[in-house]
């Protein structure tokens, strides 16, 4: 009941009516629920707890969901274009074909987050915890913002990738003499794991 006012006041607000209002559910707890194409854009949304939640097809874009507890969560093809998730906790949530260009996850915990057909375009991953996560490397992941741990991890396991594959000779002294430079960037106890 009073998420279907908090609803309707948001979408006028959103509609630029003034009688409506920004939508503000910072530390609420929606754990469980179906919110499947629910639009949230540009709300309030700080510390909320979303824990294995249906936003499947929600519209988050821009919204503030920084320290956000998203464990668990399907959020199948939803929009989080320029949304804040930092600090969020995004552990084995369901990111696939999201759009999360220009999303803030840094500090964010994707351990075990699946990405495929995510789009990553300037996503921010600085400092973000991406143990485990799966993703589909696309040339636009190219235009992800990550720090040097997450870039030596990418990299280092890009080289793995090769390692069992048959090469032609050219490609064995390539893959050897790249191989001299990253050959002690991938240490579980360093970098973590992806």
């Amino acid at each position: 009941m009073i998420l279907s006012e908090t609803r309707r006041l948001h979408q006028l607000w959103l509609n630029g009516d003034s009688t409506g209002v920004q939508a503000n559910l910072s530390e609420k707890n929606f754990s469980g629920k179906n919110l499947s194409c629910i639009n949230l854009s540009k709300a309030n949304l700080e510390n909320i707890v979303f824990i294995c939640t249906n936003l499947s097809g929600a519209d988050l874009s821009g919204a503030d969901l920084s320290g956000a507890d998203l464990s668990g969560a399907n959020l199948l093809g939803a929009n989080l274009k320029d949304a804040n998730l930092q600090n969020a906790n995004l552990e084995n949530a369901n990111f696939t074909a999201a759009n999360l260009t220009n999303a803030n996850l840094s500090f964010a915990n994707l351990t075990n987050t699946y990405l495929s057909s995510a789009n990553l375009l300037n996503t921010n991953f600085s400092n973000a915890n991406l143990d485990y996560t799966i993703f589909k490397l696309t040339c636009n992941f190219g235009f992800a913002r990550t720090d040097k741990r997450i870039r030596q991890q990418l990299i280092a396991h890009a080289f793995s990738f090769f390692t069992n594959s048959e090469l032609d000779e050219d490609e064995k002294v390539l893959l050897d003499a790249a191989r001299k430079y990253v050959a002690d960037w991938h240490q579980e106890d360093k970098f973590g794991k992806i």
